[in-house]
C-alpha cells in the first residue's frame, strides 16, 4: 500500500512578513500590558503618564492585529488569499475567544470596548463626549496575544514557504521565545520599573 504524500501549504513572502509583524505587535502589546500593571497608581505626574503610555500603546498594538479588518496587520489577512492553511480564520477566532473564556457575544463586547478605547481616545480625541477614557482589561488583551503567538507557530510548522530562510529565522525566534520564556523576560524588567517608580 503506497502512502499518499500530503502537500504542505505554501506561505508567500508577504504572508511571512505579516506573520512577523503580527508577532512583533503581540509581544509589544503584552509587554505594555505587563508594564502598565506593574506600576502602582501614582500621584506623581511622570509615573501616571508613563503608566498611561504603557496602557495606550498596548491598546494600539492589540488593535493592529485584532481591531478592524482593514488594518494592514489584521490577522484575517493571513487567510485572504490562501485557503490551504491548516487553520481557518473561523478556527483562529474561536481559539482567541476560548483563550479568555468568552462566548461569542462576550468577546464581541470585549473587542468593541478595546476598539472604542483606541478610536475615541488614543487615535482620535473625542473630547466633546461625556465618555471618559477607560482602559480595557489589559490582561485579557495580553492573553489573546499569547494565544495568537501559538497560532502563528502552528501555521509556520505546518507550512512551507517561498522564502525558507526567512521562515526558519521566524521559527527560530518563536521557538526560543516561547510564551513562557518571553513572559519571564518581561517579568525580569518589572522589579526595576517598580523600584524606580517607588523611589520618586
Amino acid at each position: 500500500m503506497r502512502s499518499v504524500k500530503v502537500m504542505k501549504a505554501i506561505l508567500t513572502r508577504s504572508q511571512l512578513d505579516l506573520i512577523w509583524n503580527i508577532e512583533i505587535s503581540c509581544r509589544r502589546c503584552v509587554r505594555g500590558a505587563r508594564y502598565f500593571n506593574a506600576l502602582p497608581k501614582s500621584k506623581e505626574r511622570r509615573w501616571a503618564y508613563t503608566q498611561n503610555c504603557f496602557g495606550g500603546i498596548s491598546v494600539l498594538f492589540w488593535c493592529q492585529i485584532f481591531g478592524s479588518d482593514s488594518e494592514p496587520t489584521h490577522y484575517s489577512k493571513l487567510f485572504a488569499k490562501n485557503t490551504t492553511l491548516p487553520l481557518s480564520r473561523s478556527d483562529v477566532a474561536t481559539r482567541l475567544r476560548k483563550a479568555i473564556g468568552m462566548t461569542e457575544s462576550e468577546y464581541k463586547e470585549f473587542w468593541q470596548g478595546v476598539k472604542d478605547a483606541r478610536d475615541k481616545f488614543f487615535v482620535h480625541n473625542e473630547f466633546d463626549t461625556e465618555d471618559r477614557p477607560r482602559f480595557p482589561d489589559l490582561d485579557l488583551m495580553a492573553q489573546v496575544c499569547l494565544e495568537m503567538r501559538m497560532v502563528l507557530r502552528e501555521i509556520l510548522d505546518a507550512c512551507t514557504s517561498e522564502d525558507i530562510n526567512f521562515q526558519k529565522r521566524i521559527v527560530q525566534w518563536i521557538s526560543y521565545f516561547t510564551n513562557d520564556v518571553f513572559l519571564k523576560d518581561v517579568e525580569g524588567d518589572l522589579p526595576q520599573l517598580q523600584k524606580e517608580a517607588s523611589a520618586s
